[in-house]
């Protein structure tokens, strides 16, 4: 179905969350109930701060990230290769 997962970020008490859904999966919530309940798990564990690295085309990741809090921040975009493509990636962060 998807996956969430919960790595420590370089900022102390952040935390960075990366999250995806299988097509057969998508539509159905999925993604931010398990964007709420990392989230209740870095907040029981003292974490402060939590970040969302998204690309600026993902409209349904962003999605995500509102609909769970995030908002996006003045950081400047960043530029990584996957898979032999080029992405344009925008910091998101909630404080917990």
């Amino acid at each position: 179905m998807g996956e969430v997962l919960i790595f420590p970020s370089d900022e102390n008490g952040g935390v960075e969350l990366a999250y995806a859904i299988g097509s057969p999966s998508q539509g159905r919530g999925l993604a931010r109930r398990a964007v709420v309940e990392a989230l209740s798990i870095a907040r029981s564990v003292g974490m402060t701060t939590a970040r969302l690295t998204i690309a600026t085309d993902n409209v349904r990741s962003q999605r995500v990230a509102i609909a769970t809090g995030f908002t996006v921040t003045k950081t400047p975009l960043e530029q990584r290769q996957r898979k032999g493509f080029v992405l344009t990636m925008a910091t998101w962060e909630q404080h917990l």
